[in-house]
């Protein structure tokens, strides 16, 4: 998996989505503040899809 983002622990998603949830730099808030090299406050984030399915 070369060039991605790979979750290796959590708090608050699935347990189960540990090493198997993976993103490229650019996907989601985390990939979009890996590839910007910045931290991103946002406060609709449990809005975003991608997240409620990790979450539920």
């Amino acid at each position: 998996m070369e060039n991605r983002l790979v979750l290796r622990t959590t708090q608050g998603l699935k347990p189960e989505a540990v090493n198997k949830l993976t993103m490229v730099p650019g996907e989601g808030l985390v990939g979009l503040c890996f590839e910007k090299d910045t931290i991103i406050r946002e406060g609709n984030a449990p809005k975003i899809q991608t997240l409620n399915t990790l979450t539920t």
